[in-house]
């Protein structure tokens, strides 16, 4: 594997008031070629995305998963060591050479499960069997191994009508079902329809229609969701959503209360196109989502649990026009947001360390550095404490096209405190709250190994605070209860800083924390 390391350091003042992120100042990129496809040709009738939604994903013991389109054929990519060296696997059955595009997921025992949407006719791009009322015939077939070998079933069978589903998740729900999101394809969409299909005990259900919006009068297509699985059994699907004639982009999302599905909710119209965001979930539910736009100026917003957006304050001065975003929430509590700009050599990192209160310095890398061309926002592992995602590099944009390459991409994020400078240091371990959500009182529980203040504040998700205490703690587990009853419901974020008394030394905790 070939190690570049970057660093970059940024010098950050500190308030009191209110921390920025300034833990994390320098990065240490690593890549490693996985595999190479084939070159394939494509036009109106016959065309696939090369670049799949959710086509990366983690597992619980770090095993990597990759699925990877080449030719209208599917490959199999797996790493047990961290990306070091892949294995590559042509998944072969009667399918090969109509593959349009495809999700992954592993269960905890590292168990592959793909789920294809698939055009018949294709015939590795040969158009001489696609024609017109042909080109949008889409099935959709479930992969999986068994005794070594790959099985197929079929989920979804395109009816006559030229049009069928595209597939856009595939994940394990709270009742260890395998759950298959995607959206009705083709002509004759109308308003769009969202699917579902559950796997339960090996057998599909039958096709459950999500929402199907009512406009007859324009063809809309649905795309890209990301489902949010909530503690509570609620549910939450954000997609985009795109009119075939007027060509205007909309970012919106959908609950599930329990019992059925609500009416859908517009997050944005304020985005430049159906693939300018990313999101990004936590292990209790939360989410952040980000989205982008070049009008009037580039600008980042953020929403968190799907509350207000707010437009971050990061520095863009060196962005021109944004090319993507990417966002992503690592298992130590720390957000990263990537950004790929048009008319630059340099990706832009910036990371916030209290839940996307505040953002530190922008850190830039070159995309030299970073094997391939920009990723797709979703080919990224959510289920790490670092940034890792896919890289693909095309040799040849005219047909024939590619044959593309496929990079395994890993970014550490780099602690100030092991580099000498001296910045506070994260003590989210030393941190609880409970009751969280809570109506009226809570409870701050935090660990001190030395005597020390507490400075306790509360801030809304645009920065503005709304409380604050100051606490003498003690050695030991230290409970600070908290009135809150007169806020408003919604999502707060809660910072603890700690400044030992003898040693000066400064930790601070974050946390979300939803009054209801």
């Amino acid at each position: 594997m070939k190690r570049l390391v970057l660093l970059f350091f940024v010098l950050l003042s500190l308030s009191m008031l209110k921390v920025g992120a300034q833990g994390i100042d320098s990065l240490n990129v690593t890549n490693s070629f996985v595999t190479v496809g084939e070159a394939f040709y494509t036009d109106y009738y016959t065309n696939y995305s090369v670049y799949n939604n959710r086509s990366f994903f983690k597992d619980e013991n770090d095993g990597l998963h990759m699925v990877f389109m080449s030719n209208y054929k599917l490959i199999y990519c797996y790493s047990s060591d961290a990306g070091s060296t892949w294995t590559t696997e042509e998944i072969s059955t009667d399918l090969d050479g109509t593959f349009k595009l495809a999700v992954i997921y592993a269960d905890a025992d590292g168990n592959p499960y793909i789920a294809a949407t698939v055009n018949p006719n294709f015939n590795y791009g040969n158009p001489t069997n696609v024609g017109s009322s042909q080109e949008f015939r889409f099935d959709v077939h479930f992969l999986y191994k068994e005794a070594g070998q790959w099985m197929v079933e079929n989920v979804h069978m395109s009816s006559s009508s030229n049009y069928g589903m595209e597939v856009t998740e595939l994940y394990m729900d709270e009742n260890s079902d395998l759950v298959l999101i995607g959206n009705r394809f083709g002509w004759y969409t109308f308003g769009g329809q969202i699917y579902e299909y559950k796997r339960s005990e090996g057998v599909w259900s039958d096709l459950n229609i999500i929402h199907e919006f009512s406009e007859n009068s324009d063809n809309h297509f649905t795309f890209l969701s990301y489902s949010v699985l909530n503690a509570n059994g609620t549910r939450d699907i954000v997609f985009s959503r795109y009119s075939y004639n007027i060509q205007s982009p909309e970012l919106m999302s959908i609950h599930y209360n329990g019992e059925s599905w609500e009416d859908p909710n517009s997050i944005t119209t304020d985005i430049g196109g159906f693939r300018n965001w990313s999101m990004t979930t936590d292990n209790d539910g939360g989410s952040w989502l980000a989205y982008f736009s070049n009008d009037p100026s580039p600008h980042v917003d953020l929403l968190i649990d799907l509350e207000e957006p707010v437009t971050l304050d990061i520095d863009l001065s060196l962005v021109d026009t944004i090319q993507a975003t990417v966002i992503h929430y690592t298992n130590d509590g720390v957000l990263d947001l990537l950004v790929y700009p048009l008319h630059s050599d340099t990706a832009v990192l910036y990371v916030s360390e209290d839940y996307g209160l505040t953002w530190g310095a922008p850190l830039y890398a070159d995309r030299a550095q970073l094997t391939g061309i920009l990723p797709v926002r979703d080919q990224l592992s959510n289920q790490t404490t670092e940034l890792e995602f896919m890289h693909i590099s095309r040799v040849s944009n005219v047909e024939p096209f590619g044959p593309d390459s496929l990079f395994y991409n890993h970014v550490e994020l780099i602690d100030s405190s092991i580099l000498g400078v001296a910045e506070y240091e994260s003590a989210n371990n030393k941190l609880s709250l409970y009751p969280n959500p809570f109506a009226e009182m809570f409870t701050v529980n935090y660990l001190l190994e030395k005597q020390g203040e507490l400075n306790i504040r509360i801030f809304t998700l645009h920065g503005k605070l709304v409380a604050a205490r100051n606490y003498l703690g003690s050695v030991g587990e230290n409970q600070i209860q908290m009135d809150l009853g007169h806020l408003d419901a919604g999502t707060y974020i809660i910072e603890v800083i700690e400044l030992d008394q003898k040693s000066n030394d400064l930790h601070k905790a974050s946390h979300k924390l939803i009054k209801l």
